[in-house]
Formats: C-alpha cells, sequence, structure tokens
C-alpha cells in the first residue's frame, strides 16, 4: 500500500512537472509571437528605407564586434595557445586571469577609436571618407591596428600561459613559505 502511494504520488508530481514545462513553453510563444509582430511592425515602418537601416546597424556591429574578435582569437590561439585553466574564470577573483584584462580593453577601446576616421554611415562619415571615395574601410583599420596591437602588448606583458600548463588544468593552490 506503501509502494502505491509513492507511486501515485510520484505520477501527480511528474503530472505538475509537465503541467509547469506547458505553461513555460506557451509563455516562451507568447513572448516570440510578441517580438516578430514588433519586428514586423518596425520592418514594415521603415519598408521605404529599410535596406539601408540595415546596412547602418551592420557597419555600426562591425566597428565594435571587429576589435573584439580580434582580441579573443589573437587570445586564443597566439597568446594561449588554447591553454586556459576555466575553473579560474568562474571564482569570483577571476583566479590567474583577474576580473578584467586591462591590456584587452585598452586595446579594444584603441581598435574602436581608430576606425572612427574610417566609418561611413548615415548616422556618422568619418573625416577619411571622402578621400576614399566613401568607401567604408573602417573594419579593415580596426584589424589592422587591434591585431598586433593587442598581440605585441600582451606577449610583452607576460600574460601568455605557461608552456607547461595543461589545457583546462585547475588552478594549484598557493603555498605560504
Amino acid at each position: 500500500m506503501h509502494l502505491l502511494a509513492r507511486r501515485v504520488g510520484r505520477l501527480e508530481s511528474d503530472v505538475r512537472e509537465q503541467q509547469d514545462r506547458d505553461e513555460r513553453q506557451e509563455a516562451r510563444g507568447a513572448v516570440s509571437a510578441v517580438v516578430l509582430a514588433a519586428s514586423l511592425l518596425i520592418a514594415v515602418g521603415l519598408a521605404g528605407d529599410f535596406v539601408s537601416q540595415f546596412v547602418n546597424l551592420v557597419l555600426v556591429l562591425l566597428v565594435v564586434l571587429v576589435p573584439w574578435t580580434a582580441i579573443n582569437l589573437i587570445d586564443f590561439y597566439l597568446v594561449h595557445r588554447g591553454n586556459y585553466a576555466l575553473d579560474d574564470l568562474f571564482l569570483p577573483d577571476g583566479g590567474r586571469y583577474g576580473r578584467f584584462n586591462p591590456v584587452a580593453l585598452v586595446s579594444y577601446a584603441i581598435g574602436i577609436a581608430v576606425q572612427l576616421p574610417f566609418v561611413a554611415t548615415s548616422l556618422c562619415t568619418g573625416p577619411l571618407v571622402a578621400p576614399l571615395g566613401g568607401a567604408d574601410l573602417s573594419w579593415l583599420v580596426g584589424l589592422a591596428v587591434t591585431t598586433p596591437a593587442y598581440y605585441l602588448w600582451a606577449r610583452n606583458r607576460g600574460e601568455a600561459a605557461p608552456a607547461s600548463a595543461q589545457r583546462n588544468a585547475p588552478r594549484e593552490p598557493a603555498t605560504s613559505a
């Protein structure tokens, strides 16, 4: 009898969990429908100028994403060579990596700043766009400046993982002398 009561209780619990899942799926569906409707209204509202607005959005995204991508790729492949202590990334103090990387942040700011004179959008047109025939070469300049700047600065600061570090090895506890 006790076993039957436990199974019935478990069955009721499973049914409640399924109902909760169904409610969450319905909520996600409703939110998705609202976002889709809002996007559709915006697209229809900008239909006459949608393509140029979309191109402007992509160009602005390039300004912020190109330096970020360059820093991430250089850090992974050339500075740390894929050797990260993943457990350290989740420590409150950032472990051996710290809470933030000042070299990466300054390189990122430099990467964005050097692109601004080359940006060609309806929102902002840099002073060097006209001599270039109106071409937006900002992302090339950002890539060409950010990549070597971050690599040389990070390498000279000794941020590379030690050669003896094993992939994803946990940080060893410090010993007091």
